[in-house]
């Protein structure tokens, strides 16, 4: 049973690893906030609030995406 185990999580992680690596050499490209319709201010204060936390320690870092629609 372990042998048959050990046989799909390797077979996953090779299925998946191509999958994983094209998401990581292939990034969107930047754009200036205005040109795809969102608020640079807007934005600002976004990164202004999370940045506040990190450095009071209250989070270690910050991820974010935002999103339209």
């Amino acid at each position: 049973m372990k042998p048959m185990i050990c046989g799909a999580v390797i077979g996953a992680f090779l299925l998946l690893t191509p999958a994983l690596r094209a998401q990581t050499t292939s990034p969107l490209p930047p754009a200036p906030a205005e040109q795809v319709g969102m608020s640079k201010p807007r934005l600002d204060r976004i990164h202004a609030a999370l940045q506040q936390e990190v450095d009071q320690a209250k989070l270690p870092g910050v991820v974010v995406m935002v999103a339209q629609g």
